[in-house]
């Protein structure tokens, strides 16, 4: 995800110069493929994401479902319930 600032910066380098989108890539610091997004009207957002919503924080410790030493909430556990999810349909 990258900051409000920057994309503001490569819509308005867009709309004003004759850049490529691999010239304002390397000015603005994203990749190209970032640029390509933002010129074709696709700009995520970070609620779309159910893996970041909540940041590992604290010290590490042993975590209850996966026995690894991690930062809670385990992010291990957090993609592994996201995957079983992810393939079952409304009939499961």
């Amino acid at each position: 995800m990258i900051s409000e600032s920057k994309r503001l910066e490569i819509k308005r380098l867009l709309a004003t110069t004759g850049l490529s989108q691999l010239d304002i890539a390397a000015r603005v610091g994203v990749c190209r493929n970032t640029v390509t997004a933002i010129s074709r009207g696709f700009e995520p957002t970070r609620e779309l994401d159910p893996i970041a919503v909540d940041e590992p924080t604290g010290p590490l410790v042993r975590c209850g479902g996966c026995g690894g030493r991690t930062k809670m909430p385990c992010r291990v556990c957090r993609v592994r319930a996201a995957k079983s999810q992810k393939g079952k349909s409304c009939g499961s």
